[in-house]
């Protein structure tokens, strides 16, 4: 294209420009916000949750006698009111990568959470979805022991740890 040819195309190209109308735009929309680094909501029983199984029969773990129930009450800052999850980590047992790894080998132990009425399994390394509102929210969490099929328990103490870590979505 010539220099000629190029100058011609801009001013046709330009003066079309001209010729349509201008639009006026009034603001008709805002957009505003909250930031929050850290979900602001504390375990009221922070830091540690203790739960006792008492004593147990090596014979007697079936996953359902011995459940413990537990509420966990949080307090969230006033004016939070986003959904959150509850992460429930710790080391994964052996024999059931589900459950909650314990100082004794073929013992674990299976956490759930209340769900619509009914109780839902709380894997290790899942979240347990709490949509409830409100100052203050309680997740409602059950842990049951279990045992590894064809093994025979050994008598003594056991332990195991793991973490509730808080994250909105």
């Amino acid at each position: 294209m010539t220099t000629t040819a190029l100058a011609v195309a801009l001013v046709i190209m330009m003066s079309g420009a001209w010729l349509l109308p201008k639009v006026q735009a009034a603001e008709n929309m805002s957009f505003h916000g909250t930031l929050y680094e850290d979900v602001p909501c504390e375990f009221d029983d922070a830091p540690v949750l203790n739960i006792d199984f008492g004593v147990v029969g090596v014979n007697k773990i079936d996953g359902v006698q011995f459940k413990k129930n537990i509420d966990v009450v949080m307090t969230c800052q006033s004016g939070f009111s986003a959904r959150f999850k509850a992460f429930y980590l710790g080391q994964k047992s052996s024999f059931d990568a589900t459950a909650l790894a314990t100082s004794v080998d073929g013992l674990a132990i299976k956490a759930m959470y209340l769900c619509s009425n009914s109780w839902c399994d709380l894997d290790v390394g899942d979240a347990a979805l709490l949509n409830r509102s409100g100052f203050e929210r309680t997740a409602y969490l059950a842990f049951t022991l279990i045992k590894q099929d064809g093994i025979e328990l050994k008598a003594g103490d056991f332990q195991a740890n793991a973490s509730l870590q808080l994250e909105y979505y």
